[in-house]
């Protein structure tokens, strides 16, 4: 056994391997051929997926499109030929923000009525309980309704461009352009600026993780990502990591947190002490909305969608940012295993660099030698690692997964056994 073993072991090192088959984003079939609009905001209602999108110059393709499939087919259900900034839906009811109000549909996108607000620009809205939320420009400020949109109330923030809204508990935090953060504790009747550290004050974007609070901001200047952990007191920015600052939009998934921006798609897991490039198979790489759905993470590009499984993408944990004294790869656990398992691996700092990230990739070989997936292929600084491997789709048997980095590599044998 032990010389078969170092055959195979010979053949993985030296095989010209086929083409990978990766995990990377998958580009969707959007706009539906002969369209021309770019998605502009995602929502969710049951397992259906919502895009807003604008039209492209003087075309009459923007509207509300849905999918009842993950962003394999989409319909156009409604507001055809308008410019959709911002959705949410509170039980049955969608809520659309467009260029001129907002729109409503108790069935599911089949039609739409005039919710209000006709000769406001709607670039944000949010929901809680019986409360609707909607932040307008022109500045304008922030409007609340009790009723679904029927009457509207202007809060006092009435003079600021209300980029983003979000809510932690009875706390509504808007995102403002040229403002920063402002808190209200009373649905909107009182506003307070809570800009303590916040050294760009254009907040494109908010975000909720756990008790965190997150700012995304974009200007010429001290743009990036800030973290509050005290409901907006203070502000510390969170950047390591992130190849552009200036940001776009945020998701949440647990304490996963994703943030777009003209670079791509990045990851933390550890409240933006590091972030992880998840940019992997995209073309374009400027991403906008984000929308984490039915276990799936879908982006949207400059009129393109793409999905990626929210499981794959979240494989990869920093465990710890303890500088290891040297590279190495361990054994995976459990092994034998069924259908996934952990494999850790160090990275090391590079002799005479305090800053220097590795390039590090994680593939998995059958027994043949033939490379079936990608697990890691990614810049990483320093630390320790632990990714999952599902291996659901393949059979039992005995595989090899190969970590490369730095001029270190080695290989380790896993079994799975169903």
């Amino acid at each position: 056994m032990k010389n078969t073993f170092q055959k195979i072991h010979i053949i993985l090192i030296l095989v010209i391997f086929p083409l990978s088959l990766s995990a990377q984003w998958m580009q969707m079939p959007f706009p539906p051929e002969g369209l021309q609009a770019n998605v502009s905001c995602f929502a969710k209602s049951g397992t259906d997926i919502f895009a807003g999108t604008t039209p492209y110059l003087y075309s009459q393709d923007g509207g509300v499109y849905r999918s009842i499939n993950n962003g394999i087919n989409w319909t156009l259900v409604g507001l055809s030929g308008t410019s959709v900034i911002s959705l949410v839906v509170s039980g049955t009811n969608i809520f659309a923000g467009i260029s001129g109000g907002v729109f409503l549909s108790t069935d599911n996108g089949a039609t739409w009525t005039s919710a209000g607000l006709h000769n406001e620009y709607v670039s944000s809205l949010a929901v809680s309980g019986t409360n609707l939320f909607a932040g307008t420009s022109l500045f304008h400020g922030l409007f609340l309704s009790t009723n679904n949109g029927m009457n509207w109330i202007q809060t006092s923030l009435n003079n600021q461009n209300v980029c983003s809204i979000v809510l932690n508990g009875t706390n509504l935090f808007a995102g403002t352009a040229n403002s920063g953060v402002f808190l209200s504790t009373n649905n909107g009747t009182n506003w307070t600026a809570v800009n303590n550290g916040l050294t760009c004050l254009n907040v494109t974007s908010v975000a909720v993780s756990e008790s965190n609070m997150f700012a995304g901001t974009s200007y010429y200047s001290n743009s990036g990502v800030f973290l509050s952990t005290n409901n907006g007191t203070n502000w510390t920015a969170v950047n390591n990591g992130l190849t552009n600052p200036y940001t776009n939009a945020f998701a949440v998934s647990g304490v996963n947190l994703f943030v777009s921006n003209s670079a791509g798609i990045f990851l933390t897991t550890n409240n933006g002490e590091v972030w992880l490039n998840k940019n992997q198979g995209l073309t374009g790489p400027e991403v906008n909305p984000i929308l984490i759905a039915n276990n799936y993470i879908f982006i949207a590009t400059s009129y393109k969608v793409w999905r990626r499984s929210l499981t794959e993408i979240l494989g990869i944990r920093q465990i710890s940012e303890i500088i290891p004294a040297k590279y190495s790869l361990s054994q995976n656990y459990p092994n034998p295993f069924n259908p996934s398992t952990n494999i850790k691996y160090q990275i090391t700092r590079h002799s005479g660099s305090s800053t220097d990230n590795k390039y590090v990739t994680l593939k998995v070989f059958d027994i043949l030698g033939k490379e079936i997936v990608t697990i890691v292929n990614e810049k990483q600084s320093p630390g320790i690692y632990e990714v999952n491997w599902d291996a659901s789709q393949y059979p039992s048997g005995v595989y090899f997964y190969r970590l490369v980095t730095d001029g270190f590599t080695d290989t380790k044998k896993m079994i799975l056994l169903k």
